[in-house]
């Protein structure tokens, strides 16, 4: 028989544990302190990374300072390192050293953000992170949100309450059953998740309609009335339109204005996909190409994304605070022992997830450390990154700028001028650059497709990326492409 009073623990004995927290910290410190001279990808095979830990299941632990070690041997070499000054590619910040220092503590306390009386300073931080976001993004004070994982769960909650408003809440209990299709619109360069949204609502992916787009990859809205009157007249059900904030692909920004004029008139839900570019609104420099923001009835945007804040960090917005509880809220027995408190907020009640992380430390981390206005400069400081980047690759006799937009990405693809080669033999010498490029490991850049070409692409949400490391990339590039020719 376990006799439970033996003193039994899983916790590191206080030494140990002190000369493991002090062994972590100085491990993190030198590979901050090493990142403009470690490669940014390790090069390696799937088959080589997996040896590196297959072992099977050990039967008795190890003392962690032998795990540090291996840590130090294997996961540091073999991370790719968007944390440092030579990623480029998807969107991904490097994160702050306050959201860092957040995300820890966070951590360590361990607590279920879900019910008030579980997490109540996560509860109220939460609460106040969101009024700062919208603060931030100079939206009405009056509308809400709650924090997700991010730009997926962000669109996928969204959405979610985007059809029940539609259809009324009884669709919580009668499903889609007997229902006219409902219709969603977007343009073709909408992220997937927006597709899978559909699909995970039963809505299906026939019916999200990809509108082609104008010469600057927004929507076309001649385009976009002409297939709404059509799916009417086919007794369809128009019911949502989603508008990027700065597509993923070049940072397209859709007329959100004119966007929701058509949403008046249609008496449609106007819901904006701003989880690379919405953070964006309240900057300056571009927040005109925001115009309208503010009557569009619900937001994705990530703040794991522009407040550079670590991941996971995505957050719902709604002009309707009760709507959020009207889709999300179920009360089992067991969850209302405190329900008497009306004023306590309890998330769970906000969105699908009942055990939630605290992600509201690191944003208020991060917002109380460097502040709103630092964190605006260094949005409009990626941006211009990407016009620089841009700049030097236009300037070049060997780079074609294929697209840009307002934000911090730019496209562009090995096309020496002068050259007669087909678009089959710069597609394959574009495949060819791209692999040399991973393979150095020397900068992190990926590829996709604008108008059919396939294009290298830069994104800037990496507030380490000075001036001398675009100079280096585009040297890189020059350097590698040299040797196709």
């Amino acid at each position: 028989m376990i006799n439970l009073m033996d003193g039994f623990t899983l916790d590191l004995p206080e030494k140990e544990k002190e000369k493991a927290f002090q062994k972590m910290m100085e491990l993190l410190n030198e590979v901050e302190t090493s990142l403009e001279e470690m490669p940014v990808y390790h090069g390696k095979t799937q088959r080589e990374i997996y040896e590196l830990f297959a072992r099977e299941l050990p039967e008795r632990g190890e003392p962690i300072a032998a795990v540090l070690n291996e840590v130090k041997d294997k996961i540091v070499p073999h991370s790719t390192l968007n944390i440092g000054p030579y990623y480029q590619s998807y969107v991904m910040s490097c994160s702050n050293h306050a959201g860092f220092m957040g995300q820890i503590i966070s951590t360590f306390f361990n607590q279920n953000a879900t019910k008030w009386h579980l997490g109540s300073v996560s509860a109220e931080l939460e609460q106040l992170v969101v009024r700062w976001i919208k603060a931030f993004m100079e939206l009405p004070a009056d509308s809400a949100g709650v924090l997700v994982s991010g730009g997926s769960a962000a669109n996928l909650t969204c959405l979610t309450v985007a059809r029940n408003e539609f259809l009324g809440l009884r669709v919580k209990k009668e499903g889609l059953y007997g229902q006219k299709p409902l219709v969603l619109y977007t343009s073709t360069e909408v992220h997937y998740c927006v597709v899978k949204a559909a699909e995970m609502l039963g809505l299906g992916s026939d019916y999200v309609r990809k509108i082609a787009v104008e010469k600057d990859l927004t929507i076309d809205l001649i385009a976009l009335q002409q297939k709404i009157e059509e799916d009417k007249a086919a007794g369809l059900r128009p019911f949502c339109i989603v508008a990027s904030a700065g597509t993923v692909n070049t940072g397209a920004i859709d007329p959100i204005d004119a966007l929701a004029d058509i949403c008046d008139r249609e008496e449609l839900w106007l819901h904006i996909d701003g989880a690379y570019g919405g953070l964006a609104a309240g900057v300056p420099n571009v927040a005109a190409h925001y115009q309208g923001l503010s009557r569009a009835d619900s937001i994705a945007v990530d703040p794991h994304k522009w407040l550079y804040v670590p991941f996971e960090a995505g957050c719902a917005l709604f002009k309707k605070e009760a709507q959020m509880p009207a889709t999300y809220s179920h009360l089992p027995d067991y969850l209302v022992a405190d329900r008497t408190k009306e004023e306590r907020r309890d998330f769970m009640e906000y969105g699908f997830q009942l055990s939630r992380s605290d992600k509201a430390l690191k944003i208020w981390m991060t917002f109380k450390v460097l502040g709103a206005e630092k964190l605006k400069s260094a949005i409009d400081q990626d941006i211009e990154k990407a016009r620089y980047l841009g700049a030097s690759m236009e300037a070049s006799d060997l780079f074609e700028v294929v697209a840009t937009g307002p934000l911090s990405i730019v496209c562009y693809r090995f096309n020496p001028r002068g050259n007669d080669f087909s678009e089959e033999r710069l597609e394959a010498l574009n495949q060819q650059l791209l692999d040399r490029i991973e393979e150095a490991g020397k900068v992190f850049i990926t590829a996709t497709r604008v108008w059919g070409k396939l294009s290298l692409r830069s994104c800037f949400v990496n507030h380490r990326a000075q001036q001398r490391h675009l100079d280096f990339t585009f040297e890189h590039l020059r350097q590698l492409a040299l040797e196709l020719i």
